[in-house]
């Protein structure tokens, strides 16, 4: 844990890492750049020198530590943006930028969004309503084409 006297050592640490690994990259999706995050953290900041110990380099120091720590879970816990979004007019839901379609008897209430990087989820209450690729456009439309067939009334 840090103490509050060294707090620069932490911001300099996300300053080297958005100068010397973030304007390179081309990625082709998330799991690419990841695989090219871990590669850089592995080959080039892992090669620097360690600040306290200066005989060892980052990853020596890192495979030191490693046995004193505790093994991952088998099963990691997954990481969900939940919020609590209102459905206008039209069925879809605003999340990120995107709507995505909803039920159309699912105008005007609020509904809940579970979303990781993969996909968007609507829920009303625990029931599920929708389950959409998720997207990293701007005011893209995602729909489910079953949300937006309307019954017709039976007269």
């Amino acid at each position: 844990m840090y103490r509050g006297n060294e707090k620069g050592r932490v911001e300099r640490t996300i300053r080297y890492l958005r100068t010397t690994f973030w304007p390179a990259p081309e990625w082709m999706d998330i799991d690419d750049l990841n695989r090219q995050a871990e590669l850089w953290c592995r080959r080039v900041a892992g090669a620097r020198k360690h600040h306290e110990e200066p005989q060892l380099n980052v990853h020596g120091a890192w495979e030191q530590e490693k046995a004193k720590l505790l093994p991952p879970p088998d099963d990691p816990f997954p990481a969900e943006d939940v919020v609590t979004a209102k459905v206008g007019k039209t069925p879809y839901v605003r999340f990120d930028r995107n709507g995505h379609s909803v039920p159309h008897d699912r105008v005007r209430r609020s509904l809940d969004v579970r979303a990781t990087s993969e996909r968007v989820r609507v829920f009303d209450g625990n029931e599920p309503l929708a389950d959409h690729p998720g997207s990293y456009d701007a005011r893209a439309q995602v729909e489910n084409p079953a949300h937006l067939a309307r019954t017709r009334p039976v007269w």
